[in-house]
């Protein structure tokens, strides 16, 4: 970071302050400096947005419909840190981590937003709030997509994002949903040998509506015996956007960029890291 000549170049400093020196003014901050300095990113990241409409750059087609991958990602910690607390750790159970919650801008790959969080936190609490401060960031005028795991499939995100006019398309948890695709009318999907498609409205407990699902299953294998069983791997989403069933397959798998990015922050910028 000392030779980073495009940091030396963007701050017209003659050389880079040693780590050190960076994290003794860091410590200075205050609240109010934080939210400051966000403040601060997203006005400049509003006057590139207005660069790029004004140029004719492809990107100005996020300022009419923006796709918003959240995600969330563990950072494990060796000691007590502040903050650092036991939750889910795929990589070190037991481990004390970190959990921040991040939102990415699919179109332009920047990190819209991000929250620091302990790691016995949920991958979707707060994610309302996550997203009403998300939305203040986001030009008015931008129809908002959120694209998210079955971490986010709660209905308070649901009706959230419905009340903003935001639609979205989440990964369904099928622990109690399978028994309702199986019976569900599947149809072959043109194309794609082995695959089949549905849709349906369905109010699951707590909601007070009913919502559209579309789903796709794959033929895995037939289990010979008195009576052949076809044996299917499900995907199935709950979604807003006019997409049949296999295209919101295919725009859901998109997401796997998402995991590049999360990487990249927590090698590049420390996200989920103190030290």
């Amino acid at each position: 970071m000392i030779n980073d000549k495009v940091l030396q170049s963007i701050s017209g400093w003659k050389a880079v302050p040693v780590a050190t020196t960076l994290s003794r003014i860091i410590k200075l901050a205050t609240p109010a400096d934080i939210i400051g300095i966000e403040g601060l990113v997203h006005y400049f990241r509003g006057r590139v947005w207005k660069r790029a409409v004004r140029s004719g750059h492809k990107l100005r087609s996020a300022l009419v419909e923006m796709w918003v991958d959240v995600d969330s990602t563990v950072e494990g910690v060796c000691g007590n840190q502040e903050g650092a607390e036991k939750g889910y750790n795929p990589k070190k159970k037991g481990q004390k981590s970190y959990h921040p919650l991040m939102a990415f801008v699919s179109e332009s790959k920047e990190v819209l937003h991000s929250w620091f969080r302990c790691g016995s936190a949920y991958s979707s609490n707060g994610v309302v709030e996550f997203m009403k401060e998300c939305l203040v960031h986001i030009r008015k005028g931008v129809k908002v997509i959120f694209r998210g795991d079955s971490a986010f499939f709660t209905g308070d995100l649901l009706d959230y994002l419905e009340s903003k006019g935001a639609g979205y398309l989440i990964k369904v948890k099928l622990k109690r949903l399978r028994a309702l695709l199986e019976r569900q009318v599947w149809t072959a999907v043109s194309g794609f040998s082995g695959w089949e498609q549905a849709e349906f409205q369905h109010r699951c407990m707590r909601w007070g509506v009913s919502r559209r699902f579309v789903a796709v299953r794959k033929l895995i294998r037939i289990e010979r015996g008195l009576i052949d069983i076809p044996v299917y791997d499900y995907f199935c989403y709950v979604t807003t956007e006019s997409l049949a069933p296999m295209e919101a397959h295919r725009k859901y798998g998109e997401r796997a960029t998402c995991e590049t990015w999360i990487e990249e922050c927590k090698s590049q910028m420390k996200a989920g890291n103190i030290r």
